[in-house]
C-alpha cells in the first residue's frame, strides 16, 4: 500500500473524510474498546508522521487472535472513502470521566434586568446603540427636576 501524506488529499477529500467520520464513526463507537475516531496523523514509535490517517483509540490494544476474548473486532488496515483507500491507526489510551465543579457566574450587575428601573441605567433595542435613562421627578416643595 502506497504512503500517503498530508499533500496528496484536496480540501475537498479532507472535507470528504469529515464526513465519513460524522456519519459512520457513530457505528464504530458501538464497540466497546473502541473509545474515538477521527482524522489525525500516522504515529511510528511514538512519535506523529506526516501521513493523514482514521485515527482510532482503544482501551485495549492487542494482538488479532486475542480481540474475540474482548468482545470486540478487528479495525481494518484502510478504510476505502469516497473511492479512495484511507489508512487507519489505533492508539491505546484510556478515557476517565472528569470534571470541575465551578461557582456560577456572577452576571454584571449593569448588565442584569432591574424591575423598578432606575435613572442611569442605558437602555436599547438589540440593534441600536445603547443610551443612558433619564428621569424626571417633582416633590411636593420645589419645582420640577429633570435628571438626565
Amino acid at each position: 500500500m502506497a504512503q500517503q501524506n498530508q499533500t496528496t488529499y484536496t480540501p475537498n477529500f479532507m472535507e470528504k473524510l469529515k464526513q465519513f467520520v460524522r456519519t459512520r464513526g457513530a457505528d464504530y463507537l458501538l464497540d466497546k474498546n473502541i473509545s474515538s475516531i477521527g482524522i489525525g496523523y500516522k504515529c511510528v514509535d511514538g512519535k506523529r508522521s506526516r501521513e493523514v490517517v482514521i485515527q482510532f483509540t482503544v482501551e485495549t490494544k492487542v494482538q488479532p487472535e486475542v480481540l474475540p476474548s474482548l468482545g470486540t473486532i478487528l479495525i481494518p488496515g484502510a478504510i476505502v472513502v469516497d473511492g479512495q483507500e484511507v489508512p487507519t491507526d489505533v492508539l491505546e489510551r484510556s478515557f476517565q470521566a472528569s470534571f470541575l465543579v465551578v461557582d456560577e457566574r456572577v452576571s454584571n450587575p449593569r448588565k442584569i434586568h432591574l424591575d423598578p428601573i432606575v435613572p442611569g441605567i442605558s437602555v436599547s433595542h438589540h440593534q441600536l446603540s445603547a443610551v443612558p435613562l433619564g428621569a424626571s421627578y417633582t416633590d411636593e416643595r420645589t419645582e420640577p427636576v429633570r435628571a438626565e
